[in-house]
């Protein structure tokens, strides 16, 4: 049997908060609920682009300056939601929230340098300058939105000399999952249909990554259609963050608008996925056929993770409580069933797929007792898999030294298809 952790052990009293600061956030989340429904009822055109900017404003604020939160900003922002009446999604209530967060924005200014994989990315538009304006705008335009104010995110550079390097078109597009309109990136050879196709799944709750659209980029240099989804709630898509919830739907349908086009072979679809990105794709992978998964590291068990972060001594994981309690729309220990339904060890018996995992052996939120418990239960089901485990590697081995290992078994994985 698919073992998952337990029911949580500890209530709601982590070591990184305070009292002051466990109280504050059990206070915010009847507020986002509150926020999150109003995507639900069908508002207008103008009301949906007020909450757009609006959640926007919330997640920034929300996002942590140096992985840590500022609970002095998020009071000062609780209580002037708290003042707000309960019709939040009304005009003036919307821009008086706006200016609440727009405040708490300015005090986190933060002044990072680009990190790597931006970098890579301004080369390619540099490149693209002269033989494809718009693709070079485009690349520039989605950077803007990825760089990330939590400071600089390494990010392996695919830029080795090859011959393998196919003429691509970039663009960003837009498609319907549920009643979401949700973008996506698409790289992929020009003028070429039926590709064999990667879905690409990026990590964090704040849209593209620099390693989610320099992997696309690469993969179409390459001859791969790459395609990564916007979750909903992140970045321009609309509605709010569902942590591995509604971002599967988001995946899946993904698939179907690449279908639609014409752009892919269905024959010849992998998924590839960092964090979310990879809990997602692989709960999708389990709801359709595809040639082969990539697992690059991600939570295996939600459950254990909360109690991880329950007893963690480190403030800096504070926001991914914040995090959890948000996008799941409950407490760990006050109702378990919506952590139990987002942890891939449950879906294992419905997996038809080759698997490939990358991960580092000094994860600490992929334990090597989570890692014994996957590969036992994978040998149960005869699922095909490779694991290759990282020495004294934490949980981003594809952003580290490994980073070439990393990408070239990708490539040998995708080429191979197994």
């Amino acid at each position: 049997m698919i073992r998952l952790s337990a029911e949580p052990t500890l209530p709601f009293t982590s070591a990184l908060l305070t009292e002051q600061e466990r109280q504050l956030l059990l206070t915010l989340l009847p507020l986002w609920q509150n926020f999150s429904s109003s995507w639900k009822n069908n508002p207008s055109a103008e009301t949906r682009k007020s909450l757009f900017s609006t959640r926007k404003k919330i997640l920034k604020l929300l996002k942590p300056p140096g992985f840590g939160i500022r609970f002095d900003e998020l009071e000062e922002f609780l209580n002037e939601w708290k003042n707000l009446p309960d019709a939040s999604h009304q005009e003036k209530n919307l821009e008086e929230l706006d200016e609440a967060c727009q405040k708490g924005i300015k005090v986190k200014q933060n002044r990072n340098q680009p990190a790597e994989g931006e970098l890579f990315l301004l080369n390619q538009a540099i490149q693209l300058k002269h033989t494809n304006p718009d693709a070079a705008k485009l690349i520039l335009e989605v950077l803007l939105e990825a760089l990330s104010p939590v400071g600089p995110i390494p990010c392996p550079v695919f830029s080795e000399q090859t011959q393998e390097k196919n003429e691509i078109k970039i663009e960003v597009v837009q498609y319907q999952s549920e009643s979401y309109n949700v973008r996506g990136f698409l790289a992929a050879p020009l003028n070429q249909t039926n590709l064999p196709a990667v879905i690409v799944g990026h990590s964090g709750f704040w849209g593209f990554t620099p390693f989610s659209l320099s992997a696309s980029i690469s993969l179409a240099q390459k001859g791969f259609l790459a395609f990564s989804p916007e979750y909903r709630g992140q970045g321009l898509s609309d509605g709010v963050p569902e942590f591995s919830g509604g971002e599967v739907k988001d995946t899946l349908s993904a698939v179907e608008y690449l279908s639609g086009k014409g752009y892919i072979d269905l024959s010849q679809l992998f998924f590839l996925g960092e964090g979310e990105g990879a809990s997602a794709n692989f709960i999708a992978s389990c709801q359709i056929k595809t040639k082969g998964v990539i697992l690059l590291p991600c939570i295996l068990d939600f459950m254990s993770y909360w109690n991880f972060l329950q007893k963690s001594k480190d403030r800096g994981q504070t926001w991914q409580i914040v995090s959890l309690f948000l996008f799941t729309g409950s407490l760990a220990n006050q109702n378990p069933e919506p952590y139990r339904k987002r942890s891939m060890l449950q879906y294992l018996d419905r997996f038809q797929s080759s698997l490939l995992l990358l991960l580092g052996d000094s994860d600490a939120i992929v334990s090597i007792s989570k890692i014994q418990d996957l590969i036992r239960e994978l040998k149960s089901f005869q699922t095909a898999y490779k694991l290759t485990l990282y020495s004294k590697t934490d949980h981003i081995p594809h952003l580290g030294p490994h980073s070439k290992d990393v990408w070239e078994s990708i490539l040998l994985f995708l080429r191979c298809g197994e």
